[in-house]
Formats: C-alpha cells, structure tokens, sequence
C-alpha cells in the first residue's frame, strides 16, 4: 500500500455501489474494504493500495479484529459506510435490524478507534415519503416513509447525527444508482419487459405512465463520494446531501426513449390501469411461489402507480461545487443500456440477473451456517467410518494415526471446504492439497487413500446437508460448493502423487516445516483461525500465497517445500557442491552467470529470457521451477493437441459446434481441462478472411482481459484484430498456425486453434457466452447481415442455409475491410 495516499475505509466493498467505487478510486486512496464476499468473487482486480477484509459488520467481536488491524496499518482518514440490506418485498426482515441499524452501529463504534476525519454514510431518498404533486423533496425532508427499509435508515441516521459529536458526518441520500450496465433492479425489471420483443409485454405501461423517480449514474455518485472527501476540512460537522439529478424521470419518458433506440421507432403504449396491475403482479408473484423462485415483481409495487419521487438538490450542488454529468443523464445513458442489451445480451443478463438472485437470496451463507452448525457432529461420523472394519483396506494408515490427529485432521479439511463455501473463492485448495500431499507421500500413505479420505468428508458433508428443508431444491449448489471442491482437491492430490513418484528422496529436506504444520497443536490453532478465515486473519493475495498468521502459525502454501526441477539439479550440478550452497547462494550464484550475459539487474526467469512467454520477467520462486504455474504449463504443451476431430452442425452454409460456447466476435471456446479453455475463430470468420498470411499469437503467460485484443490475423498487409472472448492466463499457443497460417481457414476447429487460457473465473466467463440454441439464433442473424452486405442475390441463401463463398473479402472487393470489421468482429484495423 502506498502510505502516502488517503486512506479510507469502505463498508460493503463487494456490493455494486462499493466495487465500482474501489475500482475507480484505487489510485487515489489506501482502500480497507470490508465485505461479507471475497474480492476475487467480486471480481475486483488486485492492486497494493486495496486490503481486502472479508467480515460481517453484524459480528462485532471480529469488527473489533479488523479496525484494530487497520489501526497497526495506519489508520484511516475517511469512513465510507455503504452496508445495507434492501430485498424489495416490503416485509419485516431480521436483517434490517441486523445490517442496518446493529451493524451500523458497530461501525461507527469502530470508528472512534481510528480517528477518522470524517464517516459519510449512504442513505437514501426512497426513505422518505412521496412529496405532494407538484413538489419535490429536499435535504431537510425527513426520512417519514412507512416500511421496514426506510425505518431502518430513519433509526441509522439518528445515530449519525448522535455521533457527529464524536467525528464530523456526511449523510448522503441516494437516487436509484445505475450503471452502463443497468445494475439497479427496478430499471432493469422495466427494460426487460419493454425489450422483449413480445407484442404485448414490450409495450405495458402502468397507469397513466407518470410514475417517476430520480436516477443517478455510478460513475457521478463516485464523483460525489470524492469531492465530499476532497472538501472534508471545510464541510460542516453535520449535513444531509441528495446525491440526485434535478426532478425525476417517469415510465412515459424512459418508455419512449428505450423504444426508440431499441426499435429504431417509438410505440403506443398499452396503459394498464392500476387494478389490473395489481393483479398481474400477484400473479407473476405466486407463480414465483409456487415454483419455488422468488421474483422481484410485488404486488405493493401498485401502490406507487402514477407517484412522483421528485428530487430538489440545489443546496447539494452548492454545498459542494459537484452537479450530474449531462452525458449520464439517464434518458441519454439509455442509448449506452440499449446498445450494451444488443451487442452483449448474455453479459447484459448475466450481470443483471445475478445482481437479482444476491438480492433474493444467497444459499452459500445458509450452506455455512449449517456445516459451522453440524462441525462437530460430522467429523465425529468421518471418524467412526474410517474406524469400522469394511474400511480397514481403504483407510489402512488413517486408521494407524493417533486418534485426536485424526479428528483435527479431518477437523481441518471439513474447515477448509467450509471457509470457501462462504468467501466462494477456492484457490487455498489447491495449494493446502499439494502440500498435504508432500506430507502424506513422505508417511507412505497412497495417493488412493489420501484421496478417498477427502471424498469421504464431502459426500458426508453433501448428504447431511441435502437433508436439511431450506435446501431441499439445492442440490446443484450444494455439488457446486462441496463435491467440485472435494474433487478439486482429489485432482491435486493425484497430479502431485504423479509427480512426486518420479522424485528421488532429496526433497523431503525440508518435510520438518511440514511436520510442524501437521502437529496437532498447529492443526487447532488453523482450524480456529480458517473458523475466521473470511475475516483480515486469511489473506489471500495476488501472488496466491496463503498465510495463517495467528497463534505463531504461518504456512505460505506456495513456496514452503520444494524440491528440485529438472532445470534446478543442473543448476545446482553446475554451481558444485549442493550441500555447501544454501538456497539464497544458488540464486546469487546463477544471477551472476545471467545478468551481465543479458545485462539485466534482475532475477529473470528462464522462460522469459528464452523468449518463450511476455511475463513474468522476473522469477519470485528462488528458481524452484516446479513451483511456478507458468513452468508447469509450458511443460504440458505436449498434451495440447486435439485428437479427435469434432462433429460439425450446418446453420446457415456455416460450420458449428453444438458443444462449444461462441463470442460474439466470431471466436469459439472450449473447456478442457480444469480451468482451462482452447480458443479458435469460427468457420463463418474464416469464410469472411479467407486464406490469411500471418497469425501473431500472444506469448504464454500473458495476462488477457475479455474484450482485449487476443490475436491479430493478417492478409495483404491488412490486419484483423480478434478480440479474446474470456479472460485468463495464456497457458499455450498453436505453433502449427504461425507456420502454416492456412490452417485457421482449412480447418479452424481442430489442427487451426490459435491458443490456450487458464481461467479463474470460469464459471462467471462463460455466462457472458452464446451456447445451445442461442448460437444457433445468433449465427443465423449474422448470416443474414452478411448477406444485405453482398447484395440482394444473396439473401436468398439465408432461407436455403446454402454453401456460402469460401473467401468474402476475396470475393467482394467493393465490400470494405474495415466495414468487416466493425461489423462481425467489433475491432477496427490495428496497424
């Protein structure tokens, strides 16, 4: 972290609000994010000025742990408390009283800890009650609305007031906060149904269509947060700020302008009078019921029918020199929704959906409650089942362990599935793997036993859970957060296994760290601290090392035992004596072999010295190449090649895959092994290009971003960007293509891939993904848009799905290359 910066702590880091903020801001400010879900779940990109604090603010004692920790740190200057619960029924929730008032008040309790200049403290202004006709609400209107959430802030901002005593305050009240993306449920509710094409849904318009609130664009509410910060010394001890445009916007007037830019003409709404409203969303709300899924739609909804939020916000504007973007004004901004719905319809649905399904419900907290809960109980059966007779040979030197280190044993790999079902970030597991697995081959345990052990604990975990009533509909969940980890593990144990086979005694060397780790006294303090492990106690970090550092325990699950690669025994042969060279010295001695060579002030890694991949340029293992993730890939290329050819589908004269996802910049993904994904052009992209000159492929270990440029092909000197359809590392490339580029045309299925990914974020990636039919839907539409380029004549082969020119550019002079691009691949020329 740069100490230098403004530091800042931000409660709710991992909600909308909270990750665009510390995005946006992680340059400017030290940030202590404090959330209930992890930072890779979040999606929020590692950075050194951003510290991750996974805690509930309802738990004061572990409150306590993390501002005591932020203290050691430094301290922090500003509070920016964005926790809150809302979940749009209207009903009383415990969580109101939980979230928003005791945690509240646990946070302002911390704050006094640290001495901040200043705590702001989102409101919002649906927590008053609709202002007469004709008039608008304030910064003096109270917070008067009738509901559980509005109580809730009403009963919040009492106590800020009370603690401005203490520190100064801001009190911001919040208009519907949107993104370019939507993101806010009630706008994304309305433009699902106006854009859906159905001829009676896309044209409902409640009442006499004036039903109106306020929106403000994220990018403008961050703007807000950071003049408020930027002022603070001036600011006075108390205020109340409406962070809102001017008025309101009704349905007539987003109506209009979504039809309009979707459609390319507006529409006569059909008005549906208040009665009728009330009752189609009773309706959608039962069926929801009745087939167990909650739905946003409620009936109260038809309560505010034709009811103006109307916002005054002037003395905000002038209090801080800050007024809203006209660009982001949301009746202009809906040209950006409508085109991001168009061009990235899965992206569109998947981030609103899931933004909907964390407001419904999240099953991963019930599934940690309830194993925290069944612990003891559980690993007691584990131990009982590893004792009885019939698992005598599958169990034969678990059997033979002390029996209080067995219990916190299994005590410790029940606490692991555990934590990664709350923070939904498994990537201790297979580190915590490889390193039991130096242990237990060391002890002469087989990599079978050592597996089944880990299967036992979750199909024991599995089975109690799917007993239990509130997830009776959950089995896919609860496979998704217990067996995919176990099996996780399992593989790991496996490939180290594989790995270690081949190995003479020397590595186990070091296997006394390990049998410190594995002691039973060590065990308990783990499995107490990992009972805290979505807490600042577990920090996991870009480089994914994973450190307990309480009760003198720490165990970096990376680097803590190594033995020597290939490439380490020559180098140690080469420096002479092994055992009078300590690891430090050996890396000495080899940087002075290879930096004047290179002349580099560095440790460079051989790999990139090579010219075999674009980073890391620098090595941080201390040349224990096993260890490296980049190595272990780059030795696996021979295991990259497609065997089979794949089966072909004809829709519309071009070649698919029934399998495989697509982009829609014509590329296409397949998932191999465990996180990774190959990744090629489709037939119908070949067909546009023809036979292509070059291909310049990205060098392994190439950090990519979706929507960045994966690869650029390259016909008569003109270039073809392609954009990558997922993000990832590149683990490989088709050194077949940079030889023979025909290959992407003649065959880009099979021999004419073009890379490799190792995804973390697999699941999430492919959301944003056509697969199944859809592919289908959108390569047909595609085809026709290909066709209206080439002419009338053309269109024709759209309904016959005949056999289209193998070569368009080629074929189509008068058809310009940039036109091409803009439309099908979405890049423009690079030169």
């Amino acid at each position: 972290m740069n100490e230098r910066l403004p530091s800042i702590v931000v409660t709710g880091a991992s909600g909308f609000i909270g990750r665009h903020f510390v995005i946006a801001v992680s340059e400017k400010l030290r940030l202590f994010c404090i959330a209930r879900r992890s930072q890779k779940e979040v999606g929020i990109p590692y950075h050194d000025n951003i510290h991750w604090l996974q805690v509930d603010i309802t738990n004061r004692k572990d409150l306590i742990d993390v501002f005591n920790y932020i203290k050691d740190q430094g301290g922090a200057d500003y509070v920016l408390h964005l926790a809150g619960y809302y979940d749009f029924t209207l009903k009383e929730n415990p969580a109101y009283e939980q979230i928003n008032i005791t945690g509240t008040r646990y946070i302002l309790e911390m704050s006094k800890l640290l001495g901040i200049k200043r705590f702001i403290f989102s409101s919002s202004v649906a927590a008053c009650k609709f202002p007469p006709h004709g008039k608008a609400l304030t910064e003096e209107s109270p917070v008067d609305a009738d509901f559980p959430y509005a109580r809730s802030k009403r009963s919040a901002e009492k106590m800020i007031r009370e603690y401005s005593e203490v520190f100064p305050c801001s009190i911001v009240r919040l208009a519907a906060v949107y993104s370019d993306w939507c993101e806010y449920p009630m706008l994304y509710m309305l433009l699902k149904y106006w854009l859906s094409g159905n001829k009676v849904m896309s044209r409902i318009v409640t009442g006499y269509g004036e039903s109106a609130v306020p929106y403000i664009h994220i990018k403008d509410l961050i703007k807000l947060f950071l003049r408020i910060i930027e002022i603070s010394d001036i600011l006075p001890r108390l205020a109340i700020y409406n962070a809102s445009p001017q008025g309101s916007v009704s349905h007539n007037e987003l109506f209009e302008a979504v039809t309009r830019y979707y459609y390319g003409h507006g529409f006569k709404p059909f008005r549906v009078s208040k009665l009728p409203a009330y009752l189609g969303l009773a309706i959608i709300s039962f069926s929801g019921w009745l087939n167990s899924k909650k739905t946003l739609e409620q009936p109260w909804m038809a309560d505010c029918i034709d009811k103006k939020l109307s916002v005054n916000a002037s003395a905000t504007y002038d209090a801080l020199g800050w007024k809203p973007t006209p660009r982001y004004h949301i009746l202009r901004r809906l040209l950006i929704l409508t085109e991001k719905v168009t061009s990235h319809p899965n992206e569109w649905a998947f981030r609103n959906e899931i933004l909907l399904q964390r407001i419904i419900y999240r099953k991963s907290t019930t599934i940690y409650d309830i194993l925290t809960e069944l612990r003891e109980s559980l690993v007691e059966k584990i131990v009982e089942e590893i004792m009885t007779p019939e698992y005598g040979q599958r169990f034969p030197n678990y059997r033979k362990m002390d029996p209080e280190t067995l219990k916190w044993y299994i005590t410790l790999n029940y606490q692991m599935v555990t934590a990664t079902v709350r923070s939904r970030d498994r990537s201790i597991i297979p580190a915590y793997a490889r390193e039991i697995a130096y242990k237990r081959h060391f002890d002469g345990f087989g990599a079978k036993e050592v597996r089944d052990l880990w299967m036992l604990i979750g199909n024991t975990m599995k089975e109690s859970l799917l007993t239990r009533p509130e997830l009776k509909d959950s089995k896919q969940r609860v496979d998704d957060y217990i067996i995919l980890t176990s099996q996780l593990a399992a593989d790991e144990f496996e490939d180290t296994y594989e790995i270690l086979e081949d190995q003479s005694p020397e590595p186990y060397a070091s296997m006394k760290e390990v049998e410190r780790v594995t002691s039973i006294e060590n065990l308990k303090k783990i499995v107490r601290q990992l009972e805290g492990s979505c807490s600042h106690s577990l920090t996991n970090c870009a480089s994914a090392d994973v450190s307990f550092k309480d009760y003198g325990v720490m165990i970096k699950l990376r680097n803590q035992v190594s033995y020597p690669s290939t490439f380490d025994q020559a180098m140690i042969k080469a420096m002479g004596n092994k055992d009078a060279l300590n690891k430090k010295e050996k890396v000495e001695n080899w940087a002075k072999h290879v930096k004047p060579r290179y002349k580099i002030t560095s440790t460079p890694c051989i790999h990139f010295l090579s010219g075999r991949i674009a980073s890391p340029e620098e090595c941080s293992g201390d040349y224990m190449c096993h260890h490296c993730a980049v190595h272990k890939l780059l030795n696996e290329e021979s295991r990259l090649e497609i065997t089979d050819k794949p089966e072909y589908k004809n829709v519309s004269g071009y070649k698919m895959i029934e399998d495989y996802y697509y982009y829609f910049g014509h590329s296409w993904v397949n998932i191999e092994k465990f996180r990774r994904v190959r990744i090629g052009i489709d037939d119908f992209i070949s067909k546009i290009l023809g036979p292509v000159d070059e291909i310049n492929l990205p060098p392994v270990g190439t950090v990519m971003k979706r929507t960045e440029i994966g690869c650029i092909l390259t016909r008569n000197d003109k270039k073809a960007p392609i954009q990558s359809p997922m993000s990832g590392t590149v683990c490989a490339v088709n050194d077949k293509v940079k030889k023979n580029p025909e290959l992407v045309h003649d065959d880009p299925y099979h021999e004419g891939w073009l890379y490799m990914l190792d995804s973390e974020n697999l699941k999430p990636e492919l959301e944003g993904l056509y697969f199944g039919r859809e592919c289908f839907q959108w390569m047909e539409k595609e085809g026709q848009n290909l066709y209206k380029l080439m002419g009338p004549r053309y269109e024709q082969l759209s309904a016959t799905g005949g056999e289209l020119v193998d070569d368009i550019f080629g074929e189509f002079p008068k058809i310009s290359w940039n036109l091409l691009l803009r439309t099908f691949f979405h890049t423009t020329e690079k030169r």
